[in-house]
């Protein structure tokens, strides 16, 4: 996914140039990410994926789990890219039951962090 994320941001931005100055980082960091020298920082995937439009939580899980330094450390992100999966699916119903978009994305965060319902907040005096 991270070249993808190059690509995406590359044609969003204009150039890798304009990736790197985004990301606060020289140009030859965003070639080194891109020809594999280097990882792609969880950060600079989470950044990107905002901007292009994917998913952050699973540009995020999926840098994780191609830079695990061994299988044990690799299954610990695949169950925990499992769990977001699941609570998206909860989160799914729960968002559709919202007014506002904005309320939608809270719940849905809530639902997916927190891993329980939401309740609903209220103010007290």
């Amino acid at each position: 996914m991270s070249l993808e994320l190059l690509d995406k941001a590359k044609d969003a931005l204009g150039s890798d140039y304009a990736t790197a100055k985004y990301c606060k980082r020289a140009r030859s960091f965003v070639n080194k990410v891109r020809s594999g020298e280097r990882p792609m920082p969880d950060w600079m995937a989470w950044k990107l994926a905002e901007l292009v439009g994917a998913d952050p939580m699973a540009a995020l899980l999926d840098n994780k789990i191609k830079t695990a330094k061994d299988d044990d450390e690799r299954a610990v992100w695949f169950r925990c890219a499992e769990r977001v999966q699941q609570a998206e699916g909860i989160a799914a119903v729960e968002v559709s039951e919202t007014k506002t978009p904005a309320q939608g994305r809270r719940r849905r965060v809530l639902v997916g962090a927190i891993g329980f319902e939401p309740t609903t907040p209220t103010m007290s005096r």
